[in-house]
């Protein structure tokens, strides 16, 4: 298992055996993720930081590399600030 993704599933309370859905969610997305996406890329000290973590389907993940990836990090960022807010 990647560090990231124990990073995630720790912070989350889950395991791989939780079914996770996509964070996107909030957007109208109900399906399964299954990738943890850096939302600040892979570069850096605290690149694998839970604040830079997001659980996404493979749809969300590949717009997040697309065309669109600027509007869905700022989205990504919303979800992120939204998780302090309920711990």
């Amino acid at each position: 298992m990647k560090k990231h993704v124990k990073i995630y599933l720790d912070s989350a309370g889950k395991t791989t055996a939780d079914v996770i859905l996509c964070e996107i969610r909030a957007e109208g997305c109900e399906s399964i993720a299954v990738d943890i996406h850096h939302i600040n890329g892979r570069c850096g000290k605290n690149s694998d930081n839970i604040d830079n973590l997001v659980a996404v389907c493979r749809n969300c993940h590949n717009k997040a590399h697309g065309v669109d990836s600027k509007e869905i990090k700022r989205k990504l960022l919303g979800i992120v600030s939204r998780r302090h807010k309920y711990k």
